[in-house]
This record gives structure tokens, C-alpha cells and sequence, in this order.
């Protein structure tokens, strides 16, 4: 740790204790965080981009892509980013956003390496799954104090893009919504009821939940934006436009008052 604080301009004592947690945090002896900070982190981000761009060079050299001199400030950007990814699946979309580039100055746009930035790998596995069909979710919103869980998508979908809870589907689902490459469109509002015995015997049909089926999409930027890091074909089914979601949402509101007669059981969810 010697002469680190003189390195970042902190003070020794704070230092030290960032070093401790390090260490901790690492498993391993931190002696020359120092150097580690200077030189291993170093490394290894140069060691992610030569990954990204051996694989860039391999798609170019496969769909006939000539290498030409592209936007500096754009490149820069793309190499500062570039150096935290060690995911493969998402060393593939780099790569396939340096080859857009080398083909097209429409796609050297820092805003696409921003997007694919905060990307993880199971949002980039849900946003092929949108690119190739329609895909429809449904979110349920509990109306008891029971805990119970609904899959928002089929389960084996679910299981293979990596979510393992309807929350955490949803948590991305609207993440990528307000960055805007999705569009959540509810199409349709139903009851979930439950058969149960009242305060008098008598059996009724009790609300438990409500049930809506969101269709979702990708914005015309979401679009662009996967096209560009996926180099794959998306169907236009998979494109809408936000205004569309309001307008079936405030159908939906109108509509809500005969949520009774479309009641589904609990299991039918």
C-alpha cells in the first residue's frame, strides 16, 4: 500500500481501509494494491478487448465487413467500456457493435454503448427472445397478504434467459422500458379468484389477485439499438410504439368494471 494515497490523492488512513476491504473482497493478499489497481486492473480490462476484438474481427471476416477508420471519439468511448466485460454472450454483442461500426457510421452513436453498457446477460438472452417472437407477460398484483407466485412467462422460458422470480423479470422488464428500448403495452385485465367459505358458510369467489397481460416489445430505438449489437433479423411484430400502451391502458380502466365476469381461478394463471 505504500505511496498509493500519494498515487490517488487520499488520505493514507482512508486508504487503507479501501485496501482492507479489497483484500477481503478479492480472497487474496493485497500488498500492492497499488500496483494491482495501476497494472493487474489495467491488464485485465486490455485482456477483455483483445477478446471483443478478435471476436469483432472474426464476424467481420465472415460477413465480408472491410476494417475502416472510424469516429475516434466513439472508439474511445467503446474501449473504455469495453474493458469490464468478461461475460461471453455479451463480448458477442460488443463485437457485433464494433462490426456495425466498421460497416456503418449510423451505428458508431455513444448512446448504443451506453445501452449495452448496463446490459446483463439474461436481459440480453430476454431481448433475443423478443426479437424472434411475440412475447406476451403476465403481472399479477396480489390483492391478500398470501404469499403465492405466479411465473410471469412460461417457467421453462423463464429458467433459461436466468430469472428466477416473476420480480426479478419485471425489475428488467421496466428497467429496460425507462431507458427506452422496450415497450410494455397491457392488453388485457382479468380477476383471479379463489373458491373459499365466508364468516357464514357460505362459498364464494374471493379476489385474490389481479392479473394483467402485458405485451411486450421493443421501442423503434430498442430495435435499432439490438439490431445493431445482435446482427440478427427482428420480426416487426416485436416493434410497437409507446403511445399504443396508452391507449390500451385507459381501454383497460374502461373495461375494469367487468374484470368480475372474466374471472379466472387461480390455477388458470
Amino acid at each position: 500500500m505504500t505511496g498509493l494515497e500519494e498515487f490517488v490523492g487520499i488520505a493514507k488512513p482512508i486508504v487503507e481501509t479501501a485496501a482492507r476491504l479489497i483484500e477481503k473482497l478479492a480472497g487474496k493478499p493485497c500488498e500492492i494494491v497499488g500496483e494491482m489497481l495501476a497494472d493487474q486492473l489495467y491488464m485485465w480490462q486490455w485482456q477483455q478487448r483483445i477478446r471483443i476484438f478478435h471476436r469483432a474481427e472474426k464476424v467481420m471476416e465472415t460477413e465480408g465487413i472491410a476494417a475502416r477508420k472510424i469516429r475516434e471519439g466513439f472508439l474511445v468511448t467503446l474501449l473504455d467500456a469495453a474493458g469490464n466485460i468478461d461475460n461471453d454472450e455479451l463480448q458477442d454483442l460488443w463485437s457485433n457493435l464494433i462490426a456495425s461500426a466498421a460497416e456503418s457510421e449510423e451505428a458508431c452513436e455513444s448512446y448504443f454503448v451506453e445501452t449495452l453498457r448496463g446490459l446483463s446477460p439474461r436481459e440480453a438472452r430476454f431481448l433475443r427472445l423478443i426479437a424472434s417472437e411475440e412475447v406476451r407477460a403476465v403481472s399479477v398484483r396480489p390483492k391478500t397478504s398470501e404469499p403465492h407466485e405466479y411465473a410471469a412467462l412460461q417457467k421453462e422460458k423463464m429458467t433459461l434467459m436466468g430469472f428466477k422470480s416473476s420480480d426479478q423479470f419485471w425489475t428488467s422488464a421496466t428497467r429496460l422500458q425507462g431507458i427506452g428500448v422496450l415497450v410494455l403495452e397491457p392488453i388485457g385485465e382479468k380477476s383471479i379468484r379463489r373458491k373459499e367459505k365466508d364468516e357464514s358458510g357460505f362459498t364464494v369467489n374471493s379476489e385474490i389477485a389481479v392479473a394483467t397481460t402485458i405485451k411486450i416489445s421493443f421501442s423503434r430505438y430498442g430495435a435499432t439499438f439490438f439490431g445493431r449489437v445482435s446482427r440478427a433479423p427482428i420480426t416487426q411484430v416485436s416493434i410497437s410504439d409507446p403511445w399504443v400502451g396508452v391507449n390500451n391502458a385507459r381501454q383497460i380502466a374502461i373495461e375494469a368494471g367487468q374484470a368480475a365476469s372474466a374471472a379466472l381461478t387461480a390455477d388458470e394463471v
